[in-house]
């Protein structure tokens, strides 16, 4: 039990073999090192992302929703900022609060510190897993968003909105990475993550469905609907044909056309493309979820045992040598189990 590097945790976590999730001295082992000293230390990391995720919230809500640019017109002139497009933004945007930015700063030092000791530990094997990499994404992101909120009337300027914006998409994987930490949210995340890469191929396909009958809509007509004036009209297309396949109907782009047979030919490709998306391959999808989340139902208990694992085998990582030799309760030699006879 006292492996020097945790080799035997490794193993057990990143077997496909579930059918050892269910033996009892693996989960003896599992549920032993768990509440000895795996758990405390994620709920140490997870304390850290909620208060990492509360200052993020008080900030956009302070910056974004509570505060309003000034238009600099009516205080100096100044050089105004032309976008690509053409358009003209004179704006001066609401100033940074440094101490929101401070504390986001302080928050990601933990982080660094984890994901820093397993990879020095681990070496090159760090980057054969793939939540590793939005590990290093949160700090990298989250980092750089406070240079471009902390810059000159940067807070409002759209790179830093696009930045904002992967910030908190980042966060809300870690939170649902951190969630795994509790049993009964364990079953949820762990059912979601299951179902959303057993329809990644049938997406891909969805995807494709959408492309190429709004390919085909692009020859019927454009679609001028003021909502889609600033992205073109083939990403209008691209969005109308995605609202329809969704059984959002919009006809804005033939309201206005006078030609019979045109009307005629919108009617029959919005026909097949009804029964191709809505009719047939989004109740395919659905019976495929159906069909997903019964399967990861069937063997929830040994993917959570797994997930339990992961997580242990992150901790027994980052555990220094001297410890695991020391620490005869977090690693003990030996585990001894006692069943009551019925």
């Amino acid at each position: 039990m006292s492996e020097e590097d945790g080799t035997l945790m490794n193993a057990v976590a990143d077997s496909d073999e579930l059918s050892i999730f269910t033996t009892d001295m693996i989960m003896d082992m599992i549920d032993y090192k768990w509440e000895s000293f795996a758990k405390t230390q994620h709920l140490i990391g997870g304390f850290i992302h909620v208060c990492y995720v509360v200052v993020l919230i008080l900030y956009i809500n302070k910056t974004f929703l509570s505060m309003e640019a000034v238009n600099a017109d009516q205080i100096i002139p100044i050089n105004k900022s032309i976008h690509v497009d053409g358009e003209i933004d004179n704006r001066i945007f609401p100033k940074c609060d440094h101490r929101y930015m401070w504390a986001i700063a302080i928050c990601l030092l933990y982080p660094i510190y984890y994901d820093g000791l397993q990879l020095v530990k681990q070496g090159t094997t760090y980057f054969k897993y793939g939540q590793n990499y939005i590990d290093i994404m949160h700090i990298l992101i989250g980092y750089i968003n406070i240079v471009f909120q902390m810059s000159d009337n940067g807070t409002w300027n759209i790179y830093s909105k696009i930045l904002m914006i992967i910030v908190i998409l980042t966060c809300l994987i870690k939170t649902l990475i951190f969630m795994k930490i509790f049993k009964n949210f364990s079953y949820i995340v762990t059912m979601i993550i299951g179902v959303v890469f057993d329809l990644k191929i049938f997406l891909v396909f969805f995807f494709i469905l959408i492309v190429m009958f709004s390919m085909a809509f692009n020859v019927i007509a454009r679609n001028e609907a003021s909502e889609y004036s600033k992205i073109g009209y083939l990403a209008g297309n691209l969005f109308t044909t995605f609202r329809l396949a969704l059984g959002d109907f919009d006809f804005a782009m033939i309201e206005d056309k006078p030609l019979t047979k045109q009307h005629v030919l919108f009617w029959i490709t919005w026909l097949i493309m009804v029964i191709f998306s809505s009719l047939i391959f989004l109740n395919f999808i659905i019976a495929e979820v159906s069909s997903s989340y019964n399967k990861v139902k069937t063997n929830i208990d040994s993917l959570i045992y797994k997930e339990r694992a992961a997580l242990i085998s992150e901790v027994e990582d980052i555990t220094s040598k001297r410890t695991k030799k020391k620490n005869k309760k977090m690693f003990p030699k030996f585990i001894v189990i006692r069943e009551q006879e019925d």
